[in-house]
């Protein structure tokens, strides 16, 4: 199963470490969570207009780090996309995890694989509470 932090933060993390940078700003634990068809990007995203739209996160949306190796972070609850419509979503194989408001700019910050699922129009894709999971581990 693939899933872990963005390049973007990952090295933001080493930077934070090892030469005092900072972080990039966002509102803590305020997310989009996206559903794709291949290994996230902005540019493959499923289908807008198709009932689709992000799920925007809280605090209290995720659990807390485990302290195991690999710490894992995961939803605490239920997350239930809207109801596919028209030609539906494709065939789901990933989540991404976006600095809200931003998937068109690009900023993710984590995303994990999901056992593929074909969303045709009447679906409604949900993910019980821990399916959801990013990770870091020694190498």
């Amino acid at each position: 199963m693939s899933t872990g932090l963005s390049q973007t933060y990952r090295q933001a993390i080493m930077n934070v470490l090892f030469k005092g940078g900072s972080l990039p700003t966002f509102t803590s634990g305020v997310f989009d969570v996206s559903l794709h068809t291949a290994q996230p990007t902005s540019g493959n995203e499923v289908g807008v207009g198709v009932g689709y739209t992000a799920f925007t996160t809280s605090t209290a949306t995720w659990n807390s780090a485990t302290a195991a190796n690999p710490s894992v972070v995961n939803n605490a609850a239920q997350i239930t996309f809207g109801t596919a419509t028209g030609v539906g979503w494709g065939t789901i194989t990933f989540w991404g995890l976006w600095k809200s408001g931003s998937r068109s700019a690009g900023d993710l910050v984590a995303y994990g694989s999901v056992p593929s699922q074909a969303v045709v129009a009447g679906n409604t894709p949900s993910f019980a509470a821990t399916a959801l999971f990013t990770q870091m581990s020694e190498v």
